[in-house]
């Protein structure tokens, strides 16, 4: 999904910040049961810090770019 996001990004085509902030959704979505399945471990909360990160970056951009 980062990769299809990343190509209509540069390409300035429809859907690429829609797709970008799908594709950070699911990342943290599927992080945090993994968080509470497996508790507090590096790579569950690595993923879910991450997901988190690149969702706010994008919905950021989506702000500045559709006012």
């Amino acid at each position: 999904m980062y990769l299809t996001a990343a190509i209509l990004l540069k390409q300035n085509a429809d859907w690429g910040l829609e797709t970008a902030i799908g594709a950070s959704t699911v990342l943290l979505g599927a992080s945090i049961p993994r968080i509470i399945k497996a508790g507090i471990k590096p790579v569950p909360v690595g993923l879910a810090v991450l997901g988190s990160l690149n969702l706010g970056y994008y919905i950021y951009k989506y702000k500045q770019f559709y006012p």
